[in-house]
């Protein structure tokens, strides 16, 4: 059988993409449930995923008579769409796509080899973003997999952001630095790295500016105030001193 997916994206909007690099077609997938269903089988690329597994995933809202039929029905609908999609069994479905065709595989191997430069485009943001269902099994496994994958990110931008920096490249280690940020921006101690490297690379007025971000943020979120370190630092900052060099965040795949 052709293997006629070309791309899985997982990292900030679902998609499946098919098609050679310059005629990449979106696969125009209207049902979560399908969209679900996909996603999960890209994440185990390479494999044949239970049936009763899947239709536990999806469908534990349901008797399991009905749970079989909905993903006998969703199957039926992709194949009749995409012959080629699924490879399907008695017992089990696989998607027809290669480990690396999907984004956080490659994302996981390269943060893996210490490749941070050519990990940080992969990532699109959150793990299927917009991808929620009211099914605790699905919500379950997605919370974990964001959990896992936002770990994945910070290490690869920290690491990003003390590589440029050593480079002699201050902005890019910023820029990487706002991204390790965003992931979670209630994090101080990666606020605390932005704010040094704001101190060090774009001058002291850009450092307390951000310090005033993060305290508002802070405030409007958590109503609470800057950690004792992140006074600190500000202090420092104000009084003309600089913040500790990065340290090399530990890769755990």
């Amino acid at each position: 059988m052709g293997r006629i997916v070309t791309e899985c994206h997982l990292l900030g909007a679902f998609s499946v993409c098919t098609g050679a690099e310059r005629s990449r077609t979106p696969l125009l997938v209207s049902s979560r449930k399908a969209r679900a269903l996909l996603a999960y089988l890209a994440m185990h690329a390479g494999e044949a995923v239970d049936r009763e597994q899947l239709a536990d995933l999806l469908w534990s809202d349901v008797s399991d008579g009905d749970a079989r039929h909905n993903l006998r029905q969703c199957i039926v609908t992709l194949r009749t769409l995409w012959p080629d999609l699924l490879v399907v069994a008695r017992a089990t479905v696989a998607l027809a796509v290669e480990p690396e065709a999907v984004d956080v595989h490659r994302f996981a191997r390269l943060i893996a080899e210490r490749r941070f430069s050519e990990a940080a485009p992969l990532y699109g943001g959150e793990f299927v973003a917009a991808l929620n269902l009211d099914i605790d099994n699905f919500r379950e496994w997605v919370r974990g997999e964001r959990q896992r994958i936002a770990a994945l990110a910070a290490v690869a931008f920290e690491n990003l952001a003390s590589e440029r920096e050593a480079a002699g490249d201050g902005r890019g280690a910023v820029a990487a630095a706002e991204r390790l940020v965003a992931i979670e921006p209630l994090r101080e101690d990666w606020q605390r790295l932005l704010i040094g490297l704001h101190a060090r690379h774009l001058g002291r007025a850009s450092a307390i500016g951000r310090a005033r971000e993060l305290a508002a943020v802070l405030k409007r979120d958590l109503n609470i105030g800057p950690e004792p370190a992140t006074l600190s630092l500000i202090e420092s900052i104000r009084s003309g001193g600089t913040h500790p060099a990065i340290r090399t965040a530990q890769v755990s795949v």
